[in-house]
């Protein structure tokens, strides 16, 4: 049997992406990646979760289900994987850090992104892997209501945006537009997106980051084995 084809909607492709093997529990372990998603009203999401949760690795499950279930879907991932992987095309895409501010290149990926999505005559779904990095605070509400502006009034060809981030300023600025919300790689999620948001953050120990990484790598890895 072929690769299935999917609806080219947002609904389409979560539906085929959250089912994949890394979210769900294996073998009376525990899920490689842990979940928990509620639908929203636009075709935003709001992708959230501590580091090393797994929330780049999503990207890469939905660029995948993109390419193999419906190639007419173009998938435009925007990360710091791009952005350090150099050469020609990311220097004219984003610049350089060289003599361009690091907030300064966070922002040109949400302006550059909007702008081809609009220039577009192609189903897309467009990805943010955390656009705010390297932005202050008062600059990441601007990148959020960027989106929001861009959300309200999404192109005919844009079926998807998605956005992760560790920033609530930014988040906060689209959280009215009922976005789905994706909170990834803990077992114990906020319930809503306005509990996340709600949410102070309790002090973690900067020394287990790698060891939680490890991990995740290592139940991620187990499946692709398989």
């Amino acid at each position: 049997m072929g690769t299935p084809s999917i609806p080219p909607t947002l609904e389409g492709i979560l539906d085929y992406a959250l089912n994949t093997r890394y979210f769900h529990p294996e073998d009376g372990g525990p899920a490689a990646i842990p979940l928990h998603y509620v639908p929203g009203k636009v075709p935003l999401v709001a992708v959230v979760g501590p580091n090393a949760g797994g929330k780049s690795f999503l990207r890469r499950i939905v660029g995948g289900v993109c390419r193999m279930t419906n190639p007419r879907v173009e998938f435009m991932g925007i990360s710091m994987e791009f952005r350090t992987g150099g050469g020609a095309m990311r220097s004219i895409v984003l610049g350089s850090e060289e003599w361009e501010a690091t907030g300064q290149i966070s922002a040109r990926t949400v302006t550059t992104g909007i702008k081809t999505c609009r220039s577009r005559d192609n189903p897309h779904v467009v990805f943010w892997d955390e656009p705010d990095i390297g932005l202050s605070e008062g600059y990441s509400r601007g990148v959020g209501q960027s989106i929001a502006r861009f959300a309200s009034d999404l192109p005919t060809n844009t079926v998807a945006a998605f956005v992760v981030s560790h920033s609530k300023p930014l988040v906060r600025e689209f959280a009215d537009l009922e976005p789905h919300y994706l909170h990834v790689g803990s077992d114990e999620a906020p319930l809503t997106l306005q509990a996340w948001l709600d949410t102070v953050p309790t002090p973690l120990d900067i020394d287990e980051l790698g060891t939680r990484s490890y991990a995740r790598f290592k139940l991620i890895q187990k499946i692709l084995d398989k």
